[in-house]
């Protein structure tokens, strides 16, 4: 980006304003000892310091305020960034593309409605041993079979999840799937050496 006359004249007498700032303050002796400089330090000595800080910050701003409004961009981005929009430099070149992982993911869901339809069957003819088959069909749907909850709900349609179970599953669907079909084969267990007794 090029600087328009306006901001190098501007920064000029900026960094004019910051030396001789600087060396009046810091070398009061390198100033050279001529009738207007005299008169400048005789009238800014007689000023309040108040008003001194006042007056220049008056003046920073009036110049500041004077380049944002009379600087404008230049011509040379104004062009580049039109001829950006009017031809790109990238284009997008595939129309459609698979997601990644479906398949993986189809298969996955799959699989899980099998192992818990196989659970279930299990557990139900577990229950069915000391209830009956209808009756086992109810007690396994209601989660009553077992006291084991994380068993209760995979394999119960009744079974109504609390929120920390519904926040468990949401957090990591995968582990809390892992868990609860463990803890059905943990519970099926029980209920067959329950039965063995």
């Amino acid at each position: 980006m090029t600087l328009s006359t306006i901001e190098r004249m501007g920064g000029g007498i900026a960094l004019l304003a910051v030396i001789v700032a600087g060396v009046t303050t810091l070398r009061p002796l390198l100033v050279p000892d001529t009738a207007p400089v005299q008169t400048v330090f005789r009238t800014l000595s007689s000023l309040e310091p108040r008003i001194v800080g006042l007056a220049v910050a008056a003046v920073t701003g009036i110049l500041l305020l004077t380049l944002l409004l009379f600087s404008r961009p230049t011509k040379a981005t104004d062009e580049t960034f039109r001829r950006l929009r009017d031809a790109p430099p990238e284009t997008v070149t595939v129309t459609g593309v698979d997601q990644a992982g479906t398949e993986f993911d189809a298969d996955i869901s799959a699989g899980r409605s099998n192992k818990r339809d196989q659970l279930r069957k299990i557990a139900v003819a577990e229950v069915a041993f000391d209830n009956g088959e209808t009756a086992a069909e109810d007690v396994v749907a209601t989660g009553k079979w077992t006291e084991n909850r994380p068993a209760a709900l995979f394999v119960g349609d009744e079974v109504e999840p609390t929120l920390f179970e519904r926040l468990r599953t949401w957090l990591d669907p995968e582990s809390e799937h892992q868990r609860r079909m463990l803890a059905t084969i943990e519970a099926i267990e029980t209920k067959a050496e329950e039965g063995q007794r």
